[in-house]
């Protein structure tokens, strides 16, 4: 029988199947990803029981209807389901846009041009990166704005 340990800040993979988390209160984050469109901008986080719901990277959109026109709100949702501090809603805000499958991609995609920059595709792999860390930065700044609005 062999016996897995995780580690909050342990880089190392994972067996398939085994939660990442620390197992300390055996806490569960569930996200669920949402896209939705709003009349106005909602509030930045809403608690509903154990649940964490925080609203982020809203954009405005025209919507012309007949003989209206009216300005409506995109933007994504998150839940989090059993934690609220820093690190566990960053990481909830992040994977809600790169799930560890595209991360992941985007990170071998850019080792790979990192060690050959002739590459074809040298500079979508490249701005894929830069994207991924400008959003990285931003859920920084919501979680620390969820935290204050707590």
């Amino acid at each position: 029988m062999t016996s897995v340990r995780t580690h909050k800040f342990s880089h190392l993979p994972q067996p398939y199947g085994v939660n990442p988390l620390p197992d300390l209160k055996r806490i569960t984050i569930l996200i669920k990803k949402m896209k939705a469109t709003y009349d106005s901008i909602p509030a930045l986080v809403q608690r509903e029981g154990s649940c964490l719901r925080i609203f982020h990277s809203f954009e405005p959109v025209t919507v012309t209807d007949k003989d209206t026109t009216r300005t409506n709100f995109v933007g994504r949702s998150v839940d989090i389901d059993g934690a609220s501090d820093y690190p566990s809603i960053v990481s909830a805000i992040f994977r809600d846009l790169y799930p560890d499958s595209v991360k992941d991609a985007i990170l071998l995609n850019r080792e790979l041009v990192r060690d050959n920059p002739d590459h074809e595709k040298t500079v979508k792999y490249i701005a894929e990166y830069e994207a991924m860390q400008r959003f990285r930065t931003q859920a920084k700044l919501i979680a620390t704005e969820v935290i204050a609005a707590l």
